[in-house]
């Protein structure tokens, strides 16, 4: 049995109780990692992910870095100390292949971390938890009990979920170049609250990977309170294919911090690596990809792997799914919880 299949319940703290609670889980989580976490160095939001396998001289990995108070960076500030701002499913190990004695530390800056615990796997000895002194724990095991209990698996299978019904959205908005400028146009009308943006993987490798690219957005007299979500579907890059961003983003994206929460970049059939060489702009859904660089992410992200020497500011996003992505995101959590209720009610026969 896949060990990820194995867990019964934790406490996520932000509305998965049930079907009708479902929402974007980049909603609620700054980083989504399906496998393994290698290198991110900062997360200033809250993180879920599969496995946590540190590389490198020294590496630390501070999650929760802005959820304490008020910020001008998107992040939800966390209700308690006792909300968990870092879940960890499988294991969390040390690979030092240099025989250099390199220590390791993950450090909880606000909220508590919940460490999976049951098949007995423990952080290497080089490895230091550390969390600052306000009142924030770490836990060796989830808990279980909890109204609000949802496997690492709703999760995960959330996103793939997101990614692929995203995907089939019709394009209603374009995007022109000039130079090595492009510019994606919001629709003048405000009865389109969804936008929505299609690049294809020849599009997409012409805008980017242009060292000398721009990337900017034109609202078109539109105020940002009237559009819900912007979606940027990037067919293609699948079979192992890359991705590399080497274009600056400028205007609205950059400066207005509610535009930016309202776009997701959805690499949906990528399968292959996304390589940041310049600071990103709004939030990436790769649930099949492997995120790195040295450059900033300044939104969240969920993808399938991350070896990533950057931080990841946010905004969280804020898009608001149409009812066909709605109902399958909460059919998705729904089995996820029945799942759980159903593993839960076969250890007590």
């Amino acid at each position: 049995m896949n060990r990820k299949n194995s867990w019964s319940a934790f406490v996520v703290g932000a509305g998965l109780a049930g079907a009708a609670q479902a929402q974007s889980q980049l909603s609620t989580y700054n980083l989504i990692v399906r496998d393994t976490l290698a290198q991110a160095n900062r997360v200033y939001g809250r993180v879920i992910v599969q496995n946590i396998n540190l590389a490198g001289e020294d590496r630390v990995v501070e999650v929760g870095t802005r959820l304490g108070s008020s910020n001008s960076d998107g992040i939800t500030p966390i209700p308690s100390q006792s909300t968990p701002s870092l879940l960890v499913g499988g294991y969390i190990n040390a690979n030092d292949d240099d025989d250099d004695d390199d220590d390791y530390t993950i450090r909880v800056m606000n909220g508590s971390a919940f460490l999976d615990n049951t098949s007995g796997s423990a952080p290497s000895s080089r490895i230091s938890l550390q969390q600052s002194s306000n009142g924030a724990t770490i836990q060796r095991a989830n808990p279980t009990g909890s109204s609000q209990a949802a496997t690492f698996d709703s999760v995960f299978n959330a996103v793939v979920t997101e990614a692929s019904t995203y995907a089939t959205r019709a394009s209603n908005a374009s995007f022109s170049s000039s130079g090595n400028t492009t510019t994606f146009t919001i629709p003048a009308s405000t009865s389109v609250r969804q936008v929505v943006f299609s690049l294809t993987e020849a599009q997409a490798e012409t805008i980017f990977e242009n060292q000398n690219g721009q990337v900017q957005f034109n609202l078109n007299g539109r105020q940002v309170s009237s559009i819900d979500s912007i979606i940027v579907n990037i067919a293609g890059f699948d079979s192992g294919a890359n991705f590399s961003n080497l274009a600056n983003f400028l205007g609205t994206i950059t400066s207005d911090l509610s535009f930016r929460s309202r776009v997701l970049w959805n690499f949906h059939q990528h399968d292959g690596d996304i390589t940041l060489d310049r600071s990103w702009y709004g939030s990436i859904l790769a649930p099949e990809a492997t995120l790195e660089g040295d450059s900033d992410l300044v939104g969240s992200a969920a993808v399938k792997n991350i070896l990533f020497n950057a931080e990841i500011h946010g905004p969280a996003w804020t898009g608001v799914p149409e009812p066909s992505t709605y109902a399958a995101i909460s059919f998705v959590v729904a089995v996820g919880g029945m799942t759980v209720w159903r593993r839960r009610r076969a250890s007590k026969v």
